[in-house]
């Protein structure tokens, strides 16, 4: 069965800002319809890095920013998985929420930054996305430098510890206050 209207929001978290010479470490989807609402239970599997030296590769903030979020923690507990069977997984995911005849489209912040990553350590998953992108970031930044508005963060204080799920939720978050944002100003409303 076939989901032309579901959304997939994704989030990586990684060792750096490089694709090319850092590791992914987590990967996580949610799925919503066209309404922003999620219509099956996330998908979210952490990394365990083949490279041992896979956090010579992160900065003082990164470091910092994943012994906080614990996501350290669970790589060194060796609560990760092999990065082909994260990427096995999620392809299974995609289809069995999405189905296998239309591509889902690929929604986030900063988008283009997680669909590098995936092109280079992932290509089954980056080949399983429509070409087309929601990017949330690209919203916010447009509004932000060319409107009179300062964010279009509906709450400033919505928590983020910087793992993939928790930043998927404030995502969406964003766009449905994006929508209901034009939905007022734009949409006659009745009565």
């Amino acid at each position: 069965m076939s989901h032309p209207n579901r959304i997939a929001w994704l989030d990586t978290e990684t060792t750096g800002l490089d694709e090319l010479t850092g590791s992914l470490l987590e990967v996580a989807i949610v799925i919503t319809d066209s309404d922003l609402n999620e219509v099956a239970e996330p998908f979210s599997m952490v990394v365990q890095p083949e490279d041992s030296a896979w956090k010579d590769d992160m900065g003082d903030f990164v470091v910092n920013m994943h012994t906080k979020n614990g996501l350290i923690s669970a790589i060194e507990s060796s609560q990760g998985s092999p990065l082909f069977e994260v990427e096995r997984q999620a392809v299974q995911y995609l289809q069995t929420h999405c189905g296998t005849e239309d591509k889902p489209l690929l929604a986030g912040n900063s988008i283009t930054f997680d669909r590098n990553w995936l092109k280079h350590h992932a290509p089954m998953l980056f080949a399983a996305f429509h070409y087309r992108s929601i990017d949330v970031t690209s919203i916010d930044q447009f509004i932000t430098r060319c409107t009179q508005l300062d964010s279009i963060n509906p709450d400033d204080t919505m928590p983020s510890d910087h793992r993939a799920v928790s930043d998927l939720r404030r995502s969406i978050a964003v766009a449905k206050h994006v929508r209901d944002s034009i939905n007022r100003a734009f949409v006659p409303q009745a009565g």
